[in-house]
């Protein structure tokens, strides 16, 4: 991704992952994922509050949903009570979770047609849009790609 840089040791990202007996395809949304962790430390001070505003808006219309299973965890966590609400740190682990599951699944649309799941327990298709949209602003894809189909 042109001017983006990933800040590991002596500037390098490692990742591990266990594919033994996994899915191929699996393995590759976990390593989506784990690129998707990666560049929310890299976040500039716009996007970060941008992703955070945008959280915001799906929390006050009552979204219950998320992009993923440890996102959803993450949201009903900060959602368990009154104190956790306000909690900085868990506003951070939620923004982290979803921001990396909804940079998988981006690039996964990217990658080839993908299904969207609905249900209580899942981020809305319009909502899902939105950030998908939001992501893709911060990392346009390259030339020829699309994220949504041309008529919606």
């Amino acid at each position: 991704m042109p001017g983006r840089g990933l800040h590991g040791e002596e500037g390098t990202l490692e990742v591990e992952l266990a594919a033994g007996g996994a899915d191929a395809h699996d393995v590759a949304l976990e390593a989506l994922l784990c690129l998707g962790q990666a560049l929310w430390d890299e976040l500039d001070e716009a996007e970060y509050a941008s992703w955070l505003e945008a959280l915001g808006r799906e929390i006050q219309a009552g979204i219950t949903g998320e992009i993923d299973e440890t996102a959803l965890e993450e949201k009903r966590a900060l959602a368990s009570s009154r104190v956790t609400a306000r909690s900085r740190r868990r506003l951070e682990r939620y923004a982290r979770a979803s921001f990396a599951g909804t940079f998988a699944e981006y690039v996964h649309a990217l990658w080839h047609d993908v299904t969207v799941r609905t249900g209580p327990e899942h981020l809305p298709p319009d909502w899902l849009r939105r950030r998908l949209e939001l992501v893709s602003g911060w990392f346009p894809p390259r030339p020829g790609y699309r994220l949504f189909p041309a008529n919606r």
